[in-house]
Order: C-alpha cells, then structure tokens, then sequence
C-alpha cells in the first residue's frame, strides 16, 4: 500500500480547502444520494462560505476557519450535507450530527426562520 509524505497530505487538504473558498455548505433532509448525483431531500438551508473557509492544513488535516452561520429556509430534519465551490460544482457529501459526524451542528431539528451553525468540521487526508 503507498503512503504519503506529511506534504503531500496538507497540501491536499488545503487545495481542498481552496475548493470551498466563497462556495456553499447546503444541508438536506434525507440520505447522501452521493456527490455525482443530483441532490434529494429537502434544501433546509444554505451557507455561503467565508473566502477563506478552511484554516491552513497541518499534519494531515484542515478544519473550518470560524464558525459559519445562516437562517433556515425550511422545517425538518437534517440528514446530511453537501459541500459546493463558487460556481455549484460539488464538491463533496458526508454526515451531519451533533459530534462525530462529518459536520457537526448546534442542531440537527431546523425550523424555517431560525438561525443554524456549523460548530465543527475537519477534512483529513490519509497517510495510505
């Protein structure tokens, strides 16, 4: 099995992190479809991401720069998440919860009108 140098693996994280420069953090009702198909579930709500929303990769990991924040746009239940550039490219899906999740969140019952953060996010690159 490869395995890679602690370079290689921040300077992955932080391109992923350039990535996500500007773009959005879109949390759905429902299960991950999976990043190369359409979204489902209900668009709970939308955030776009600071300029620079990843704090600069170390020891193989990034995590979110800040906390980010918005108001819902709907009522439900968050299931999980989807992580686009500037332009809609898709980036990514994962998990949300209240810890150990992908993405953790103040609140996993979003009711339209009330305001939601995102409290923890990290992305990690392997060594193999």
């Amino acid at each position: 099995m490869a395995t890679f140098s602690e370079d290689y693996r921040n300077a992955a994280c932080d391109l992923f992190g350039d990535r996500l420069n500007n773009g959005h953090l879109l949390v759905y009702t429902g299960s991950s479809p999976g990043p190369d198909n359409a979204a489902t579930g209900t668009l709970l709500f939308d955030i776009t991401l600071p300029a620079d929303a990843m704090a600069a990769a170390s020891s193989g990991s990034c995590v979110m720069a800040g906390s980010w924040s918005t108001t819902a746009a709907a009522d439900g239940t968050a299931g999980y998440f989807r992580f686009t550039e500037s332009d809609t490219t898709v980036v990514n899906d994962g998990t949300v919860g209240l810890s150990g999740a992908d993405l953790n969140m103040s609140t996993l019952t979003i009711a339209s009108g009330g305001t939601i953060t995102a409290t923890a996010f990290t992305h990690s690159q392997p060594a193999s």
